[in-house]
């Protein structure tokens, strides 16, 4: 089997020692060794793609340096904080592209938990997620909020705004509004109903594409 020789090779913390042989799936498996000293297998292709940067070591090292300078490196709040920076900041973080692949970054001084902590400390209840008011502008204290999921859903870039009664709403919030289940407006919409009309449970005007043969 052809395979690309990565022997010597060093990823973070990794060094690739020698090959140890293919897994399940075919793909190569090497062995190395961290620079603490342990030694683990892991893929090829997982350690060419900057996936592994040690043998796990780096991770508790950071959560142990977070504990030490704040004690809330286990809090919920420090997890969403590591998520934001890393959809901002990670190019290899999963929404990247999202974030900081189209230019949204986080105030400088949220680099310190401890500044974003004082800014956001104070609505912050635990079930919550960060949300940005604007969804074109950065992560800063006067463009976040904390919000329920269902807020945020609603707040979603891609979301459609309709007007109805001089109301303005995304789709979903004047389903609810009107108390019209969701599934049946929807089913309506792709009926052919204006959304007033969806709204409203009026019929839906006979026309040329509706009648019948």
């Amino acid at each position: 089997m052809r395979y690309k020789d990565i022997t010597g090779n060093v990823y973070g913390r990794i060094t690739v020692l020698k090959p140890y042989g293919s897994d399940s799936k075919g793909q190569m498996t090497w062995v190395c060794e961290c620079e603490c000293g342990e030694r683990i297998v892991r893929k090829g292709c997982t350690l060419r793609l900057g996936k592994i940067k040690s043998c796990g070591c780096w991770k508790k090292e950071f959560a142990a340096s977070i504990n030490k300078t704040h004690g809330m490196g286990k809090t919920k709040i420090n997890y969403v904080w590591l998520d934001m920076k890393g959809r901002c900041n990670n190019e290899n973080h999963k929404r990247y592209k999202d974030y900081g692949g189209r230019g949204i970054s986080h105030d400088p001084r949220w680099e310190k938990f401890e500044n974003f902590y004082e800014d956001m400390k104070e609505s912050y209840k635990e079930g919550l997620s960060l949300d940005r008011i604007d969804n074109e502008k950065n992560y800063t204290k006067g463009n976040c909020r904390w919000t329920d999921v269902l807020t945020q859903n609603n707040n979603k870039r891609n979301n459609v705004f309709e007007t109805v009664d001089g109301i303005t709403a995304t789709r979903s919030q004047l389903a609810d509004m009107y108390k019209v289940p969701r599934p049946t407006f929807y089913w309506r919409l792709k009926r052919g109903y204006t959304v007033e009309e969806a709204l409203k449970g009026k019929n839906k005007p006979t026309n040329s594409n509706n009648r019948r043969n």
